[in-house]
């Protein structure tokens, strides 16, 4: 799970991290002067303004994926290390298991009411799966 999400990580941050050309804001061209010229001009202003529309919502999606692959890879070594401490020192990894849990979930309880509806789902998922870890590592086996 780390792996995979280090590598588009960083697929994602060198693709952003390429400098973008400023938009274009020329004026369209009057058609009466320009005649047929002029409006495949306009055509083609108005066909490059549509596609910086859509190159604005990539950039934004791939900013996002790189802040969710982000957190994979976060939650990932997480997981790595506390399983790995769970093998040696079970009751010490317990604890900060525990403790990395419980900041995560009042981190989304936190981030439930800032949130708009749309992306309420997040936090919700971040709060059942603490809630199943504390529950799993708190309860289960004490």
């Amino acid at each position: 799970m780390g792996v995979p999400a280090l590598v588009i990580l960083i697929a994602l941050i060198a693709t952003l991290s390429h400098p973008s050309t400023p938009p274009d804001h020329s004026t369209y061209l009057d058609v009466q002067k320009y005649g047929i010229a002029g409006l495949l001009a306009n055509s083609a202003h108005a066909a490059g303004r549509a596609f910086d529309w859509l190159g604005g919502i990539a950039e934004w999606l791939g900013k996002a994926l790189a802040i969710a692959f982000a957190a994979i890879l976060l939650w990932a070594a997480v997981l790595y290390f506390a399983g790995r401490g769970m093998a040696r020192r079970s009751g010490a990894a317990r604890v900060v298991g525990l403790l990395m849990s419980l900041s995560w979930l009042l981190l989304s309880l936190a981030l439930l009411p800032l949130l708009p509806r749309g992306m309420i789902a997040l936090p919700i998922l971040g709060t059942a799966l603490s809630a199943y870890v504390i529950w799993v590592l708190g309860w289960r086996y004490a």
